[in-house]
């Protein structure tokens, strides 16, 4: 059954399986039971498993996708205006400028003529400019979308969660 519903999604172009699991507490917490790991394994379309017991909304309201700029990424920003367009969602898409990781060797006149904060915010803005320009491209699709830039203070993992957070998003889009 489980090839068969990966075929169908395939098929009529389906963008994400929802599906729930039946798995029981197991010894094994990585075992998530026959069908949804077959799902799992053969889908080409995305597939979002849900424990049976979970509670779901039909509205979500605004959705953090962090990006990094790669053609992956900006593929996965397509597929989910696609999503988030009929939920009526706001995409709220983030960047971390992260801290340059030069190495300079013991030549202070050549660490002293180097700016280092004039580097960090003109790569800030080239970001800024680019993430603007991913969100005109989507708010021009028709979805609600805003973009947010911050400067690495903690890792990648923590300021997505922070940010997420603070922006009350209700799914995060990785």
């Amino acid at each position: 059954m489980a090839v068969t519903l990966s075929e169908y999604a395939e098929k009529t172009n389906a963008f994400i399986i929802f599906a729930n699991t039946r798995a029981k507490k197991t010894w094994n917490p990585f075992r998530l039971g026959g069908f949804s790991e077959t799902l799992v394994a053969t889908s080409r379309v995305p597939v979002l498993l849900l424990n049976q017991s979970a509670v779901t909304s039909n509205k979500v309201s605004s959705i953090l996708f962090p990006t990094n700029f790669s053609r992956e990424s900006k593929t996965a920003l397509e597929s989910l205006a696609m999503m988030a367009k009929p939920l009526k969602s706001k995409i709220v898409l983030f960047n971390q400028v992260e801290n340059p990781n030069l190495f300079v060797p013991s030549y202070a006149e050549f660490s002293m003529a180097v700016d280092w904060e004039t580097m960090q915010k003109d790569a800030e803005k080239a970001t800024a400019k680019d993430l603007k320009k991913m969100a005109d491209q989507i708010s021009s699709d028709g979805v609600k979308c805003e973009s947010i830039v911050q400067r690495q203070k903690k890792s990648l993992a923590k300021e997505i969660l922070e940010l997420a957070s603070k922006q009350n998003v209700e799914l995060i889009d990785l």
